[in-house]
């Protein structure tokens, strides 16, 4: 059962891991498919599937840990998430713009204090009119005079470079959703303007001030390559360097890509060993399926493989036989009993006995903890041979039961054996529990007188 439950689990993790190009959630998968397959035909019992299990559970550590050294701490669970790093570049973006108003609204009211200076426009009006309204842009915001008449003024520059790049911000949007996929289109969309020309030196100021804030959210997440490369984009950028800041954002586009999977597997393999987890600990908590309900009847002993050996026959009130086969399967219970008495108590069958000790026997007494009274309950084992069947009830003396048949009267026989039960009470060889069943048990078999001597007559018989 649990070993097809396993194997079920094992075939949608690696679904999933197909469908999400996870390798190494792929091979933690199939390995838990092979073991449930095993542990469902038969081919190893519970004690070999347990160590299987903690085997694979030891693979799945070492390779995540593979993988957390690959893709940062992150891939583990610790460590700055992708949806922290979003939060915080938005929040960067944000401010930016915000202060980016403000500085507008301080150049608007500069422009407006030049422009009541009479003396200082007019200056301005007859030296450099003719200026180009570039020199102008820098300042950010327009002097009276500087313009020729017609020209249209600059847009404000400061205005301009605190408005993120389009593709900052989507960046941003796309990290708190953990959604790599968006991050590297973003980032070879932003790369494509800078290398054909299509930003202005504002533009390209701005891009570098947002892949700054780029590198410094991902500072401490599971994609540290990534980080760097927005690093060195940011710098290029700075400096001018389109060409080399577009190849640094490709560069951080793909490792993008694979961080994002590394850490994508590295949770696929969590996820299949808590699975693993999960078995094992649905079988450490199974219960044996040999508990049955039985009587202590007769004792069975085991065997080697093949043979036929027959139990010792058990105390009359509860009659019948326990026969079982060492290497041969679980032993039989009995399931036989003298009229008007009821079965007794569970015993636990194990295989290669008859039967083990009862539930309700002293633990003291259990044969698995104290050795001495094994053979109590177990008999030694007996070699391959026919069978050896004794009655299942008291017999008179000379009666034939069948295939077995007494050789010795039982009244010759039960003064010894009696005895040897009482000595063997007294050294406490049986345990209390068993005690008044022995004493019952030859107490239903007290000896009678043997038939009196024939006459010494010619025709006397002998009994």
């Amino acid at each position: 059962k649990e070993g097809r439950k396993l194997e079920q689990t094992a075939r949608l993790i690696q679904k999933t891991a197909e469908a999400k190009n996870m390798p190494a959630t792929k091979r933690a998968a199939l390995n838990m498919q092979k073991l449930g397959r095993r542990m469902a035909q038969g081919r190893m019992d519970k004690k070999q599937a347990m160590v299987r299990m903690a085997q694979l559970t030891k693979q799945m550590q070492a390779q995540q840990r593979q993988l957390a050294q690959q893709a940062g701490q992150a891939a583990l669970g610790g460590g700055k998430s992708l949806s922290q790093a979003g939060q915080q570049l938005a929040a960067a973006l944000q401010s930016q713009a915000a202060g980016g108003q403000n500085a507008q609204g301080a150049s608007k009211m500069q422009g407006a204090h030049s422009a009541g200076s009479k003396s200082t426009g007019e200056k301005s009006g007859a030296n450099g009119g003719n200026k180009p309204a570039g020199q102008n842009a820098g300042h950010g915001f327009n002097v009276p005079g500087r313009n020729k008449p017609g020209d249209k003024p600059p847009q404000n520059a400061l205005h301009g470079a605190a408005q993120p790049t389009p593709e900052m911000k989507q960046i941003a949007q796309a990290l708190q959703q953990n959604n790599a996929q968006t991050l590297s289109e973003q980032l070879r969309q932003l790369a494509r303007k800078a290398e054909t020309g299509q930003m202005t030196p504002q533009q390209q100021q701005q891009a570098a001030q947002d892949l700054q804030k780029l590198a410094d959210a991902l500072q401490g997440t599971g994609m540290p390559e990534t980080q760097q490369h927005a690093q060195a984009a940011a710098q290029a950028m700075a400096h001018g360097d389109k060409q080399t800041a577009a190849a640094e954002m490709r560069k951080a586009a793909d490792a993008a890509e694979r961080e994002a999977q590394q850490q994508q597997d590295a949770q696929g393999m969590q996820d299949a060993q808590n699975s693993l987890q999960d078995s094992q600990g649905e079988m450490a908590g199974a219960q044996d399926p040999g508990d049955i309900p039985d009587g202590p009847s007769g004792q069975g002993q085991g065997q080697k493989p093949g043979g036929k050996g027959q139990g010792q026959t058990g105390p009359p009130e509860y009659g019948g036989e326990g026969n079982g086969g060492r290497g041969g399967g679980r032993g039989k219970p009995n399931t036989t009993y003298h009229k008007g008495q009821k079965p007794s108590h569970k015993i636990r069958q194990k295989p290669g006995y008859g039967a083990d000790a009862p539930h309700w026997l002293d633990p003291h007494f259990d044969p698995a903890k104290n050795p001495r009274y094994a053979k109590l309950y177990f008999g030694k084992p007996r070699t391959a041979g026919p069978s050896q069947a004794g009655p299942t009830r008291k017999t008179r003396p000379g009666e034939d039961t069948g295939p077995v048949r007494s050789t010795v009267p039982y009244y010759n026989s039960v003064v010894s054996a009696r005895k040897t039960a009482e000595n063997a009470m007294d050294r406490e060889d049986i345990p209390p529990a068993y005690k008044k069943n022995v004493a019952d048990y030859f107490n239903s078999l007290q000896p009678q007188s043997p038939p009196p001597p024939a006459s010494s007559g010619a025709g006397g018989t002998k009994p």
